[in-house]
């Protein structure tokens, strides 16, 4: 039996990362770690959900984005220490210098640099080793590191690590091997190593050109630069600034915050050229839907996460991928609530008549676009197929809010849906507003709407046929559907208005369904028995989804995209959307819009006759 054991050894950079990712291993150490992230994605959810509510005036949302602030502050208080913690236990500078170890029965002594100290056997709290290395633990965060390959030469390890045991009274459990025990020691600095300052900005320009770039190319031709957008590239760098704080602050050694941007930056290029990839070419050619693109975009981002922090740290950072996939999905969410636009490129002018020539003429260029607009109406309804028997049925669609692509894009899929039901695809006019475009459909107006109105009154049998008229824009209790398209200077569309509008035309037998806030307002100036009126909130209530990213609002996802498809009148289509979306309201948090509707009392016969007749459509 040894009466005392003795031996030099002297720590490299690839011991220190093997203490510190030893350390985070430990289970009270890893706990702590969760906790961070754990914290994190609580942080995310009460003050994204507090921004959200706040941006639709919830006096609610303060309380979020305050509880929201208090709880961050603790995680990062929290967050901080644990990590600081964790680097600790491995540094100084003295942890590199050689030092001679001697073991026996009272304890373990450790000589540096002239000095000496002394850890008794009494005061060991339990040993652990690896193939490579001896843990001597005293607490959580403290321990005693011995290579194996230090040991005295002339004794078997084995028979170090019993005489070992007999002394302490300790058992040394056996772990499994550690990832950094197959690293350099220039590897294992990397991840540690700090990045520049002026390399992390240089980098930071990337994604800021990438997007500036794809911008001016999807803008087309004779693009404009528009500095309204800068604000809005800040608003999207929080995401970006949050991932790079939580793969430093919950990563099991000791990665470089600067180290987390770049993780976070080389993720946001590999996104960004995805996006325009998915959006301008598809996936192998074939264009996808919004929410495919939302889904392959998801994984897009988890694959990059996990090849990136590998890359840039030397192993998968499973907590802060999650960290980041949270946040960044909190953020999604916000972001389809608010109107916030980082587009910094607008594309041309439709029928640009060249800059001088608009410059000394805009109001003539305007007068010229307004002036086509009945031409352009009669057009569309010179082509309608009217030769049928009656009754039939004649859709008008009505996108009003031109500076949000959702509302056009709601009334084309609404169109789509209902010609399912009352086989409307050759009697339809499109009136809409969309900055997109102002040549391919007659633009949404007042005017525009009751010229159409008359002119499909026209054509109708107003006695027999029936007018399904969509509209779609935001909203107010006056009531009114805001009308706003590139400047031209409309008006917005009055209770009133759509009403006079309809009365002119003589239709009697109409369906009105309306998607807007505070669409309910509209109900009383125009019910009467021959209407169904569809209104997407109460007339004090507003309605959601009204995202530039978005296709179709939460109403429209709700009624023309899941109910209607799946029922056989507008009345149970209606049911089953109301539902739908209060339930969705309510697990977002939002004040539910409470969809309303009017059933005339002459039309649901007529109604039951038109959908009678859909199978032979």
């Amino acid at each position: 039996t040894q009466q005392i054991i003795q031996f030099s050894s002297e720590l490299n950079a690839a011991d220190q990362e093997t203490l510190v990712e030893a350390v985070a291993l430990r289970p009270a150490v890893r706990t702590s770690s969760w906790g961070v992230l754990v914290g994190t994605a609580l942080v995310a959810y009460l003050t994204l959900m507090g921004i959200g509510l706040f941006v639709d005036f919830n006096e609610r949302g303060q309380i979020w984005v305050l509880l929201g602030a208090l709880v961050c502050g603790v995680i990062m208080l929290f967050g901080a220490s644990a990590k600081r913690r964790r680097q600790g236990v491995a540094r100084g500078s003295d942890f590199f210098s050689e030092r001679i170890v001697t073991l026996d029965a009272q304890g373990l002594k450790v000589r540096r640099n002239g000095e000496e100290s002394q850890i008794e056997w009494s005061a060991v709290q339990s040993m652990s080793k690896t193939p490579t290395h001896l843990f001597v633990w005293r607490g959580d965060y403290r321990a005693e590191l011995f290579p194996l390959a230090h040991l005295p030469q002339g004794l078997a390890q084995d028979d170090v690590l019993a005489t070992i045991e007999s002394w302490s009274k300790v058992p040394v459990d056996t772990a499994p091997p550690l990832a950094n025990l197959n690293k350099t020691a220039a590897q294992s600095s990397a991840a540690t190593t700090r990045i520049s300052l002026l390399k992390l900005i240089s980098l930071a320009a990337v994604p800021l050109g990438v997007w500036v770039g794809l911008g001016w190319l999807q803008a087309g031709p004779d693009a404009r630069f528009h500095s309204f957008g800068l604000p809005g590239i800040v608003w999207y760098s929080l995401p970006v600034l949050f991932a790079g704080w939580a793969f430093s602050a919950t990563s099991a050694e000791t990665l470089d915050i600067r180290r987390g941007f770049v993780i976070a930056l080389l993720t946001l290029v590999g996104v960004l050229l995805g996006k325009f990839a998915l959006d301008y070419v598809g996936l192998f050619g074939v264009a996808q839907t919004h929410d495919q693109t939302t889904i392959l975009l998801f994984l897009l981002t988890v694959s990059l996460l996990l090849l990136f922090s590998r890359l840039v740290s030397g192993r998968v950072q499973w907590p802060g991928v999650l960290c980041a996939l949270l946040l960044g999905v909190g953020f999604f969410w916000v972001d389809q609530q608010t109107y916030v636009n980082a587009r910094v490129w607008a594309p041309a002018v439709p029928e640009r008549v060249g800059r001088a020539a608009r410059a000394k003429k805009p109001a003539q260029h305007r007068e010229k676009l307004l002036f086509s607009q009945s031409g352009r109406i009669d057009r569309v309804l010179e082509a309608m197929d009217t030769q049928g028997a009656s009754p039939q049925a004649f859709f008008v669609g009505f996108a009003g809010y031109g500076r949000q692509k959702v509302f056009a894009e709601e009334i084309k899929f609404a169109a789509n849906v209902l010609d399912t039901k009352f086989a409307i695809a050759d009697r339809s006019l499109y009136l809409l507003n969309d900055r997109r475009s102002l040549t391919q459909t007659p633009l949404a107006s007042v005017t525009a709407l009751g010229y159409g109105l008359e002119r499909v009154g026209q054509l109708m049998d107003v006695e027999e046929d029936l007018l399904v008229l969509s509209l779609s824009s935001h909203g107010s209790d006056a009531p009114l559907l805001s009308v706003i398209n590139s400047g031209l200077g409309f008006d917005d569309l009055t209770g009133r208005a759509l009403k006079s509008a309809l009365d002119n035309s003589g239709i009697k037998w109409r369906v009105i369904i309306i998607s807007a806030c505070y669409a309910g307002a509209f109900i009383e100036p125009l019910a009467d028995p021959h209407s169904l009126i569809i209104t997407s909130a109460a007339a004090d209530r507003t309605s959601f989804g009204c995202s530039d990213k978005r296709d179709l609002t939460y109403f429209g996802e709700a009624f023309y995209r899941d109910a209607l498809p799946t029922v056989d009148s507008l009345q149970a289509a209606f049911g089953v959307a109301k539902d739908l979306v209060t339930e969705r309201e309510i697990a977002e948090g939002f004040k539910p819009s409470l969809p309303q509707i009017h059933v005339g009392a002459a039309i649901e016969d007529k109604l039951a006759d038109f959908l009678s007749l859909e199978s032979s459509y």
